[in-house]
């Protein structure tokens, strides 16, 4: 065959609605061309996608057009279904009744990965063996056989195109927009788009628009009433629902948008027609498409920001809702925008409180300046400073005992009671009268666990010998103060009487 015969077979299998084989095209061609050969044309050709893997008998190719519109068609199924979420095992399945001849017991990953490019699917970060899918989401805001009419309006548009990896859907997007605007006439259209901003990128007042028409501003916003009717009809807001859908997929999935952007409107503008609601996210610049993060996006109240204020954890908090289908960029996007907001907002006492959750123990304050200032450093503080607002021992933090040395309660620890000098004293007491001999020191430091969860040996050194209320008795043993003075009374009432005894016999003696 020449490159003309096998071109036009190319094109036949283009339009194959299941996987073939280099058997399959070698038959239905009807040559004995070199395998390799075909091999390489087929593996060269960007129409066509290879799967190989060692437990499949043999090589299959599949159409990117084909596979474009499975996805599409699965989402409808999906949609239907009102899931957005997709086991593995689910996904596998799917995908192996594209193949006639044999079913998949894996996944595929450039298939995956061809979804993932277009906007249709992305692991659920939270857990390894789902995934989700973005445009199904936005579709279960349509209602009845809305879904099924902008997914078959998409697949029209893009099946005569020569190959999908040639379509470029922020064009196609622009051309739905401009069709839906040609339903409107021309007053209409100019008002509808200076009033979403999408002439000059900032959004006109109806006194502005009714200056420039030179009509008043209750007919500009008569005009206006009338053509959002007209736009959010089922006719005209299928169009923009299909332009919504061809933005999604530009993005390859993103639900989400930098506020302040010609982008921002458009998208909003396109979710306004096709009724999917829309969060507007001032605090960190964001759009957002959907409504899963309403109830994440009311963080100003401090118990909130201290919360939101981890990156890392609030990614997590996020992956953990079932209720929210976000690709994973959006996700780390979004964690770290609330974060930085959120930074933004606290007081002293809350970022000290956040330093020692970020150093994980009880520490000192010089260590807790240093970890502060890596952490804000756009607002950095000394140590000084720092000691001041740990002294407070607000927002759950409190000294342990030991010198300018703090901790969190969360983590059990108390302010202590007695100081170190009193408790040191109680322990002295109560071991004393319990053995009745001088107290070791290593006793001491056995029994002060029971009173103070973490304690300086140096410091306990002080508070046993420098302790007004302890005498030491030799190298390291101690008894009460009380108990000693006691002894000297009670050996002097002893000598006092013996010395009366003597002088009584010794009178007796001399008489």
């Amino acid at each position: 065959m020449d490159e003309f015969q096998i071109e036009n077979v190319l094109k036949d299998f283009y339009e194959n609605e299941h996987f073939f084989s280099q058997e399959d095209f070698l038959y239905f061609a009807e040559t004995d061309e070199d395998e390799i050969i075909l091999n390489n044309t087929f593996c060269n050709d960007s129409r066509f996608i290879l799967i190989s893997d060692e437990y499949l008998i043999k090589k299959y190719f599949i159409s990117t057009k084909t596979l474009f519109k499975w996805f599409c068609r699965l989402s409808l199924k999906l949609a239907k279904s009102k899931t957005f979420r997709l086991s593995q095992k689910q996904l596998y399945i799917s995908f192996s009744f594209l193949c006639k001849n044999e079913r998949f017991n894996y996944l595929p990953s450039n298939l995956v990965s061809f979804g993932k490019h277009y906007g249709f699917i992305d692991e659920d970060p939270y857990n390894n063996e789902q995934y989700i899918f973005p445009i199904v989401y936005i579709l279960l805001f349509m209602n009845g056989t809305k879904p099924n009419r902008v997914i078959n309006r998409i697949i029209e548009k893009t099946s005569s195109s020569k190959t999908i990896k040639n379509i470029k859907f922020e064009y196609l997007c622009e051309i739905f927009f401009e069709e839906g605007l040609l339903n409107l006439r021309d007053r209409e259209s100019y008002i509808i788009k200076s009033r979403e901003g999408l002439l000059t990128g900032n959004k006109l007042t109806l006194n502005e628009i009714g200056i420039i028409k030179n009509i008043t501003r209750e007919r500009v916003r008569q005009i206006e009433k009338r053509a959002w009717k007209k736009l959010t009809h089922n006719s005209l807001s299928d169009i923009f629902a299909a332009a919504l859908i061809c933005k999604i997929i530009s993005k390859q999935g993103s639900l989400i948008y930098s506020k302040n952007s010609y982008e921002a409107l458009l998208i909003s503008f396109l979710a306004k027609c096709s009724k999917v609601p829309i969060l507007n996210c001032q605090h960190i610049n964001k759009l957002i498409l959907g409504d899963h993060l309403k109830n994440y996006c009311n963080f100003e109240a401090s118990f909130q920001i201290t919360k939101y204020v981890n990156s890392q954890s609030f990614f997590e908090q996020l992956n953990s809702d079932k209720s929210i289908c976000l690709i994973k960029k959006d996700l780390q996007n979004l964690s770290i925008a609330i974060s930085e907001y959120c930074k933004t907002k606290l007081t002293k006492e809350q970022k000290v409180y956040l330093v020692l959750k970020e150093i994980g123990k009880p520490a000192h304050f010089s260590r807790i300046a240093e970890v502060y200032n890596s952490l804000f450093p756009h607002n950095p503080s000394i140590e000084r400073n720092i000691h001041s607002v740990l002294s407070r021992e607000k927002n759950g933090v409190v000294w342990i005992g030991i010198r300018g040395t703090y901790a969190l309660k969360e983590w059990g620890y108390e302010h202590p009671s007695d100081t170190l000098f009193e408790t040191v004293k109680e322990i002295v007491q109560n071991k004393y009268k319990e053995i009745n001999k001088p107290v070791p020191f290593n006793v001491i430091v056995a029994e002060i666990s029971k009173y103070r969860r973490i304690i300086n040996k140096n410091s306990l050194v002080i508070a046993s010998h420098c302790n007004s209320y302890l005498e030491r008795i030799g190298r390291d043993s101690f008894i009460p103060k009380e108990s000693k003075e006691k002894a000297e009374i009670t050996d002097g009432e002893e000598e006092e009487k013996f010395a009366d005894k003597l002088d009584r016999i010794l009178k007796e003696i001399e008489e």
